[in-house]
């Protein structure tokens, strides 16, 4: 486990984890949300944010967390494992909810700079749209781009056999 991807839903724990698996197991944790957005929540274009992730994933280990469907090909290809969240949209809602008030106004560490956390119907609206819409995407990656070791998180008790799986 060189290359660990950790995909799903916003809130659903994938930085919590990649911050812990970083840690536990040496490797350099990339948060693609820092190197996607740029101040003020300003989108990069599509060819140049495809190059950085081309960049990023040259590294012979990492962890990368966040979603960005569009560079799923690039990703799958280059990890050696794949962890993906599939909570129930609920539970991510209450969660970023909660996120958003204890941090208003703030930049999470995992986030560009000039990015800080607001309520986002939009965001809201992805997370309770995840499972229909982009799950979908993630398994249709995994069988064109991928072949390694792909484990689901659905709730405490698989996050408890993924540690075991991994004697960390």
């Amino acid at each position: 486990m060189e290359r660990i991807l950790i995909t799903g839903s916003s809130a659903a724990g994938k930085t919590t984890l990649a911050k812990e698996l970083s840690k536990k197991l040496n490797l350099r944790l990339i948060h693609l949300d820092k190197y996607y957005w740029q101040p003020n929540w300003i989108r990069p274009e599509l060819l140049k944010w495809r190059e950085i992730v081309s960049t990023l994933v040259e590294e012979d280990k990492w962890i990368i967390e966040g979603n960005y469907g569009c560079t799923f090909d690039i990703r799958f290809q280059r990890a050696t494992m794949i962890i993906h969240f599939e909570i129930h949209p609920f539970i991510c809602l209450y969660r970023a909810i909660k996120r958003t008030i204890s941090t208003r106004d703030l930049v999470r560490e995992d986030m560009a700079k000039g990015c800080s956390e607001r309520l986002n119907l939009e965001t809201y609206k992805y997370i309770l749209s995840y499972p229909k819409k982009h799950n979908q995407k993630v398994y249709q990656s995994k069988k064109n781009f991928f072949s390694g070791e792909f484990v689901v998180i659905k709730n405490d008790k698989d996050l408890e056999n993924l540690y075991l799986k991994l004697k960390i």
